[in-house]
C-alpha cells in the first residue's frame, strides 16, 4: 500500500471517489498535502507515537551546550529534532562494561535557577533540554570536562510521504489515518461528513491512542512515609488514619 493508495481510499469515504477510481494530479498533490500535516501534527501528540529510538553519541570536552538535529549539529538525527527526550544516560565508556549514569532532565525553571551553570566535573548529573527549532540545545550540569557518551530515548517521528512512498505502521494506523484524513478532505472537497465517518475516524483515533498509551507509575508523597532516620520520624498509614 502506497501512500496515494491510502488518499484514494479517504476519498472514496467522502465520495468523492468511486471504488476503483483515482485522483487527478491536482487533488493528489493537494491530498498528499493535507496527509503530510496530518502525520505532522500527530508528531507533536506524544499518544499517536509508536515507537522510540536510543541515539548514541560522545560529548565535546567543556561544551555546553550541545546541539541535537539535521546536519550541522553535534549530535545529526535522519530528520529531525526529536520533538521529547524522554530518558537520558551519561555512559561511562572507560568502563568495562560501560556504566550507564541516569541523568535528571530538568526543565527551564530549573535551569534558570541554576546558580553556577557553568560548573565542571568529571561526570555531570543533569540534562536541560532546549527544544529550539531546527535543533535544541542539551545543556549538562555540571559541565563535563571527559569524553564520555550521552545516550538518550527520544520519540520516533513520523516521516514525510510522497505519493509512491510505502505506507507501513502498526495494526490500527491504517483506519485511523485514512478516516482522519477523509474527515480533513470533506471540507476542501465540498463533501458532507456523515456522522459516521466522525465517529468511525474517533474510534480510530482512540484505538491508537489506547495502544501508545503507559499508566503512570505509582508514587507516593514523601511527607506520608518514614524517611528520616531520626526517631522522632513521622509515620503515616491512610489505611487506618493513624498519623504520628
Amino acid at each position: 500500500m502506497t501512500a496515494q493508495d491510502i488518499i484514494n481510499n479517504a476519498l472514496q469515504e467522502i465520495g468523492v471517489l468511486a471504488a476503483g477510481e483515482t485522483c487527478n494530479s491536482d487533488d493528489a498533490a493537494f491530498s498528499l498535502g493535507k496527509l503530510n500535516r496530518l502525520l505532522d501534527n500527530w508528531n507533536a501528540e506524544s499518544l499517536f507515537i509508536y515507537s522510540t529510538s536510543l541515539f548514541q553519541g560522545t560529548l565535546t570536552v567543556g561544551k555546553n551546550p550541545h546541539t541535537i538535529g539535521p546536519t550541522g549539529a553535534d549530535f545529526t538525527v535522519s530528520t529531525a529534532r526529536p520533538p521529547k527526550i524522554t530518558e537520558a544516560n551519561l555512559v561511562l565508556t572507560d568502563q568495562t562494561p560501560n556504566i550507564f549514569r541516569p541523568l535528571v532532565i530538568v526543565d527551564d525553571n530549573w535551569w534558570m535557577n541554576n546558580p553556577v551553570p557553568s560548573l565542571s566535573t568529571q561526570i555531570p548529573y543533569y540534562l536541560y533540554p532546549n527544544y529550539s527549532w531546527p535543533t535544541a540545545q542539551l545543556y549538562l550540569w555540571p559541565v563535563p570536562n571527559d569524553a564520555y557518551d550521552i545516550r538518550l530515548l527520544i520519540q520516533t517521528l513520523f516521516g514525510s510521504l510522497t505519493s509512491d512512498s510505502t505506507f507501513s505502521l502498526p495494526p490500527g494506523y491504517e483506519d485511523a489515518v485514512t478516516l482522519s484524513l477523509a474527515e480533513a478532505l470533506s471540507a476542501p472537497f465540498e463533501m458532507p461528513m456523515s456522522p459516521i465517518l466522525q465517529k468511525n475516524a474517533a474510534e480510530g483515533r482512540a484505538r491508537v491512542r489506547s495502544l501508545n498509551s503507559e499508566p503512570s507509575p505509582m508514587a507516593c508523597d514523601g511527607a506520608v512515609q518514614s524517611m528520616d532516620s531520626r526517631p522522632r520520624a513521622s509515620i503515616a498509614n491512610f489505611l487506618s488514619g493513624f498519623f504520628n
